[in-house]
């Protein structure tokens, strides 16, 4: 005889608790899967379309896409602790299910029973399963594009800001991205020639050198080169290139803007116009007949002697503001390498 038939034989109530049982089973394989899915997705920080919360604004601002996403990710953990609870029922119910259906059927009834079920429960779960694999790797592959597409945009945005093409020439990427550096930027050198130090310190070491020992000092020096660790590359090979290709390039004029970091590029007869137009302004600058830096110099030190006559700074203010004192202007330069 057919089980269900058997079943039937046992009563309605029999049935019922059958198909309450069987019912429980299947709402736990779909829980337990959605509970894993979620949790992959928490985990990987993402969140799944039917969870993620929209704006009806054509443009929203970047504040409230944050907004949006973070409700959503709040939601996504209620979402799962929802379903850590019911589990739990779940489990309970099931376990309530088995022993009244244990009651009313036959031993080898309740044994086929559940056999029949497990076995139904297994390919609902592998079935489901599939279905979230699926669905969680479309949305990671998703939010890696997004992700992607969003760091091109802010590249591009960047670029767009740090670097003003106002030439009739085009730039390649290559050199787009070395002008991005800005023009203060310093590039590396690979290991220095103990030679060219040497020869730019001769005139030094023939003061430093003890008892005119010059070749001492020499050979310290060479050596502390020597052990001088190689500098990493800073620049990739294709921006290497793009440097030389802008230095032979004269028919371009590479500045800096007025405001701001961005890097601007001009054609040069176009930008010795713009500073012949600037410079000929008569209302910003006008011409001298004269270097008047004496002049402003004898002012100055004709200022200083009466205050410090009557008193007014003290020697050491006076012998660090008197012209005659200060440094050559060679003195207090800083050497710095940029583009």
């Amino acid at each position: 005889m057919p089980l269900k038939q058997l079943i039937h034989q046992h009563g309605d109530a029999a049935v019922s608790a059958l198909n309450r049982f069987t019912n429980l089973l299947i709402k736990k394989t779909r829980n337990d899967n959605q509970l894993t899915f979620l949790l992959r997705c928490r985990d990987n920080k993402l969140v799944p379309k039917g969870l993620q919360l929209k704006t009806s604004l054509r443009r929203s601002a970047p504040a409230i896409a944050k907004i949006l996403h973070e409700a959503s990710s709040k939601i996504l953990k209620h979402q799962i602790s929802n379903l850590r609870q019911g589990r739990s029922h779940l489990h309970q119910a099931i376990q309530n299910g088995k022993s009244t259906l244990k009651h009313q059927l036959e031993s080898d009834i309740y044994e086929k029973i559940q056999n029949i079920t497990a076995t139904s429960s297994k390919s609902l779960h592998d079935k489901i399963r599939t279905n979230h694999i699926k669905k969680f790797q479309d949305l990671l592959n998703h939010n890696v594009k997004n992700r992607n597409k969003t760091a091109r945009k802010n590249r591009d945005d960047y670029l767009n800001k740090t670097v003003i093409n106002l030439s009739s020439k085009p730039l390649t990427t290559s050199q787009i991205s070395l002008l991005s550096k800005g023009l203060s930027y310093v590039l590396t050198n690979p290991r220095p020639n103990p030679d060219v130090y040497i020869s730019d310190i001769e005139k030094g070491l023939q003061q430093l050198a003890p008892n005119g020992n010059v070749d001492y000092l020499r050979h310290q020096i060479a050596d502390i080169i020597r052990k001088t660790p190689s500098q990493q590359n800073n620049l990739s090979k294709d921006e290497r290139k793009a440097i030389q290709e802008l230095r032979k390039d004269k028919g371009i004029t590479i500045t800096a803007a007025d405001k701001g970091k961005a890097t601007v590029i001009m054609d040069t007869p176009e930008f010795i116009q713009l500073v012949d137009k600037t410079l000929g302004d008569p209302t910003t600058y006008k011409p001298l007949n004269k270097d008047p830096t004496a002049k402003l110099e004898r002012q100055l030190k004709k200022t200083l002697k009466t205050l410090h006559t009557n008193r007014e700074i003290s020697d050491s203010i006076f012998n660090h503001l008197n012209p005659n004192n200060s440094q050559p202007p060679y003195a207090r330069a800083t050497v710095k390498r940029t583009l």
